[in-house]
């Protein structure tokens, strides 16, 4: 094989272009590419049997070429998402993996998902408890400047572009607050109404929009007024709704069951 025709390769996972069509070489199998080019869909095919469709996704034979002529080139997806030789590879691999059929959104998103977490930073540890966030977005799914931190307060422009997470007795979770006063605790790897373990109602503030104060473990109130909290408290508070199991909480009564008092 003539190694200028590699695109991407590490370890046991090699991404070719062959005399114009491309070839993946993945966890020892051998697999080409289809394209339906009205959406247009990629398909994987493994011994010549389709086994992996993503709509409205792309044509991987043309992708390749345009790799192959420029290292830099980055592929534009439909949701605006640009895509650098190892993360297109990773979606091909995790397609593969998830014998996938669906909508590339959904695998792209996993995708960077798995990719924060090999990068994620860890603010609190204990020997059952583990907290902090998922490493930032690469540069190849959004453009970094729409997400800066204010310095003084690192309160976050952006804070859906923070995914925090907490692993409780061995398992993880994430944590998605809303603007409602809702905390939810979900399931790290599960979607839908199946990933919520549970919710903390009345949660005063969104807590992935303070990063640096977890981090340096001080004392400060959720978007004024209450409790004061510092990353022990908070996750005592987590760690409580996780283990006693119920669907869903207020958060002063959590507040009251670990003796907290409002200042």
């Amino acid at each position: 094989m003539n190694p200028s025709a590699v695109i991407y390769e590490n370890g046991g996972t090699k991404l070719s272009l062959i005399d114009g069509k491309a070839m993946l070489l993945y966890n020892g199998e051998a697999y080409t590419f289809g394209c339906q080019p009205y959406e247009p869909m990629a398909v994987i095919y493994k011994d010549d049997a389709p086994m992996v469709y993503i709509h409205n996704a792309f044509d991987v034979d043309a992708a390749c070429e345009a790799f192959l002529s420029d290292p830099k080139y980055l592929v534009n997806t439909i949701t605006r998402h640009y895509h650098n030789a190892e993360h297109f590879c990773r979606l091909l691999t995790l397609a593969i993996d998830r014998d996938y059929d669906g909508q590339i959104d959904e695998l792209e998103k996993e995708m960077f998902e798995q990719v924060r977490w090999e990068n994620h930073e860890v603010f609190y540890k204990t020997d059952d408890i583990e907290f902090g966030r998922y490493g930032d977005e690469p540069e190849d799914e959004s453009d970094p400047s729409e997400w800066d931190e204010d310095p003084d307060t690192d309160i976050l422009e952006h804070p859906e572009y923070e995914i925090l997470y907490v692993i409780i007795d061995g398992v993880k979770y994430v944590l998605r607050g809303n603007w409602m006063s809702l905390l939810s605790i979900n399931i790290a790897g599960e979607s839908g109404k199946k990933a919520i373990k549970t919710r903390i109602h009345q949660f005063n503030g969104i807590p992935e929009a303070y990063p640096g104060y977890w981090r340096r473990g001080e004392l400060f109130s959720l978007v004024g007024g209450g409790i004061k909290y510092n990353t022990e408290i908070f996750c005592q508070i987590l760690a409580y709704a996780v283990r006693t199991g119920k669907k869903d909480y207020n958060l002063r009564e959590i507040e009251k069951a670990i003796g907290l008092r409002v200042a």
